[in-house]
């Protein structure tokens, strides 16, 4: 009878491990993982981000770099690239940012503007390797938890098969 309190007693602390374990688990792959997966590895698009177009200052666009980027003015008209820089991943006090610069369009300045482009939101890793592995850790995280909840069933079984 003593042996099998202490057997009880053993699984117990084994369901009350397992059980935060999984809690813990479960809240880091909720809280950190699952949630950045998206940002760390799917451009954006952004449709009729609308701004006045600057005269010597900048404009800070979406994300920390663009492609595609189509400026419309108020008449939907295609407002030349030549009459704007765009200098993509600027860090500014520690801030990674997209900045649009007036160079030579004097007849868009101040002037309502509509831009449609796509933008590596801000934490997009770069590296198409890192972007793979991503998700493969997230996978793996997962199937650990599901060891780590099994571990009580497999141990009760095999503890069965040695009596």
């Amino acid at each position: 009878m003593n042996k099998n309190n202490k057997g009880q007693m053993a699984m117990v602390g084994l369901l009350i491990m397992t059980f935060i374990a999984i809690i813990v688990g479960v809240s880091l792959l909720n809280g950190g993982v699952y949630q950045n997966i998206g940002t760390l590895t799917r451009m954006e698009t952004a449709n009729n981000h609308s701004f006045n177009f600057p005269n010597a200052t900048t404009v800070v666009l979406r994300g920390q770099a663009v492609s595609d980027l189509v400026i419309r003015n108020s008449t939907n008209d295609v407002v030349p690239a030549s009459n704007y820089t765009v200098v993509n991943r600027e860090v500014s006090t520690g801030v990674i940012r997209v900045t649009l610069t007036n160079t030579t369009a004097v007849w868009f300045t101040n002037k309502p503007v509509n831009a449609t482009y796509t933008y590596e939101p801000i934490g997009y890793d770069t590296n198409g390797g890192n972007r793979a592995v991503i998700g493969l850790i997230a996978i793996f995280a997962a199937l650990a938890l599901v060891v780590v909840a099994m571990v009580p069933i497999l141990r009760d079984n095999i503890l069965d098969i040695m009596d």
